[in-house]
């Protein structure tokens, strides 16, 4: 903490992520909450991030979402990627906020612009579902495939009801089913359901050589 107390904002945002994992010091949120706090007062991003989440999901102090976008605001200034991501998803689902779409698809890209692959995913759904930008399957399509290239599961599944529906690309079978087989080991609760069920009952009506 020495060097924490000479406001150097790396050691003071170290000494948060400490104290909020119980890393060598005992858990404590309170204590992460005050040194994220110091730290984000001296401008480092990552602490500005962590303090609008803390406040968003009311860690070491009673929550408060309407507090979170001010934080996150000033990390996404810095460029910070993860910070866009999470303005993103405070703008699409009105947390914090009011809810605007356009803003959402605005942070978004420039999350996934930096490679944040679940920016790239979220930006596909926008896409997909005109929210904030206008409908446009094969921009929904380019996003996913970047982010099921890195193995996201959800993209994987978009992609393959895409081809099942011939959204932005034309229908295939083999290709429903290729993508389907890559997501189901990552997918969990209904969308694994949904998708596994889709998917054998497509197997069932193909020719034995396209399975």
């Amino acid at each position: 903490q020495q060097a924490a107390g000479k406001a150097q904002p790396a050691a003071e945002y170290n000494l948060g992520v400490a104290y909020e994992a119980g890393n060598g010091v005992p858990q404590n949120n309170e204590e992460a909450l005050k040194w994220y706090r110091l730290a984000a007062g001296h401008g480092r991003a990552e602490a500005q991030v962590n303090l609008g989440r803390m406040y968003d999901e009311g860690l070491g102090v009673p929550q408060n979402p309407p507090a979170a976008p001010r934080w996150v605001h000033l990390a996404a200034a810095q460029g910070q990627p993860e910070a866009e991501l999470d303005l993103g998803v405070l703008y699409s689902a009105g947390r914090g906020a009011p809810k605007n779409d356009a803003e959402a698809v605005k942070w978004y890209r420039r999350a996934a612009d930096q490679g944040l692959v679940d920016a790239q995913y979220a930006l596909g759904t926008l896409y997909e579902d005109g929210a904030g930008a206008m409908q446009d399957y094969a921009e929904a399509m380019r996003w996913y495939r970047l982010a099921a290239a890195r193995g996201h599961a959800g993209a994987q599944n978009n992609i393959g009801r895409l081809y099942a529906d011939g959204l932005g690309v034309p229908k295939d079978e083999v290709k429903v089913l290729m993508w389907y087989n890559l997501a189901l080991p990552g997918l969990t609760g209904e969308e694994a359901s949904n998708a596994l069920a889709f998917r054998d009952a497509l197997a069932e009506e193909m020719d034995p050589e396209q399975v």
